[in-house]
């Protein structure tokens, strides 16, 4: 069916596309001033709100999970869910996880309900890392919310020092 830049553009999956691949491909994007580890922590915070997402559907990999098999289109992952390798803040491993799997086209967009779903696998030196499924327009929340943290922060900040 294309490519997943090609099908968010062909499909307007996405609300600002330009404007979230230049964040998405930031290396710096949690680096800085606001990003401290609260900052991160809140972060992680808003993601596991995102409709779908909470303990058991937004988690580290341990030793005991493993990844779900690619899905036939019969059988795809119909609910949020996420599974990955962390060493640090989940919402920031996991943005990184969501960034490689688009960089490096392991990404599969398929329908659930009228309702664009992606798959997105993450792979390192020694195999899977992470596996990611959940509506397109997630990736605009995601966003949204590193925005909202990001504005906060700085404004939270300002205040103290006036």
């Amino acid at each position: 069916m294309g490519s997943f830049f090609q099908q968010v553009d062909e499909k307007k999956l996405l609300e600002d596309a330009p404007a979230l691949y230049d964040w998405l491909f930031d290396d710096a994007r949690f680096t800085g001033t606001p990003w401290d580890a609260v900052s991160k922590g809140r972060f992680t915070k808003k993601l596991k709100r995102l409709e779908g997402f909470g303990d058991r559907t937004f988690k580290r990999k341990t030793n005991a999970d493993s990844y779900p098999v690619i899905r036939t289109k019969r059988n795809r992952k119909r609910t949020p869910f996420a599974l990955f390798s962390c060493d640090g803040s989940e919402g920031q491993e996991f943005v990184r996880h969501v960034r490689n799997a688009i960089a490096h086209g392991q990404v599969e967009i398929y329908m659930v309900n009228g309702k664009a779903y992606a798959e997105l696998r993450d792979f390192g030196k020694y195999g899977q890392t992470s596996y990611i499924a959940m509506p397109v327009g997630y990736l605009d929340s995601i966003y949204r919310i590193y925005r909202e943290v990001e504005v906060g922060k700085t404004n939270n900040q300002k205040g103290r020092h006036q």
